[in-house]
């Protein structure tokens, strides 16, 4: 199922209020903050960013998003979101409100059944067979896991969501060192102590290139669907 890229939006008009759920933060001294850049802060917990990232995704078009070590929160299960959000509030030492962030989380999958918004999902194999860092590695995180591989099987090959996976052991067109999202003409990149949001002409054209050039490269439909069952056979044997 190929990708449909929408042209840059530079001569179109822009959604309304779109960076303006962002947090805006002061450059440190001595560096100047990117004129197209917003930054978010997770010192308040991360319900309140999904929540202002869920309004973002409902007034796109067009939503693409790469992860690479994380299966993409818009296809996570609840038991999985709500292990990626123990994880990260531990890291970040942030306000420890994980069960309310994964019930935000679900909520913003909504758009995946709205007609009107095209989502294209691209994650890496090397996501899928690992863990996110917030299951207990002595419990039954292989039961998350499993779930989790379940729930994208249903997704392949489906008329709701473009999805396909970057396999181990392949050459790569670039290296790409982090996950990030593209809502229409608005890039979003969440690092391990910020997330940051830009709008600039030269960003959007950087990451656009990037994904066609991932996204390409991916597995998709039964080749896809290969992978996602092989790795779903290792959580099954890891039940018994």
């Amino acid at each position: 199922m190929p990708v449909t890229h929408r042209p840059h939006l530079r001569g179109r008009e822009r959604k309304q209020d779109r960076t303006s759920l962002s947090v805006r933060v002061q450059p440190r001294a001595g560096r100047q903050a990117h004129p197209g850049a917003t930054t978010d802060s997770f010192q308040s917990g991360h319900t309140a960013l999904q929540q202002s990232f869920g309004e973002l995704e409902q007034r796109a078009e067009h939503i693409r998003v790469f992860e690479t070590v994380l299966v993409p929160g818009l296809v996570q299960t609840h038991s999985y979101a709500l292990a990626v959000f123990r994880g990260l509030s531990a890291l970040r030492g942030t306000t420890r409100d994980p069960d309310q962030a994964a019930a935000a989380r679900m909520q913003r999958q909504t758009i995946l059944y709205e007609p009107s918004a095209q989502v294209d999902i691209l994650v890496s194999e090397a996501a899928l067979r690992t863990p996110p860092p917030g299951v207990d590695p002595d419990g039954d995180w292989f039961e998350t896991m499993a779930g989790q591989i379940d729930r994208l099987l249903a997704l392949v090959g489906g008329p709701a969501v473009g999805f396909r996976v970057l396999p181990l052991g392949m050459p790569l067109p670039t290296a790409p060192l982090h996950g990030f999202t593209i809502l229409d003409d608005l890039v979003v990149a969440e690092l391990l102590h910020t997330s940051i949001r830009t709008s600039d002409g030269n960003d959007y054209a950087f990451y656009d290139d990037l994904f066609r050039q991932l996204w390409d490269a991916a597995a998709a439909d039964d080749a896809a669907r290969s992978i996602l069952l092989d790795v779903s056979a290792g959580y099954q044997q890891a039940r018994r």
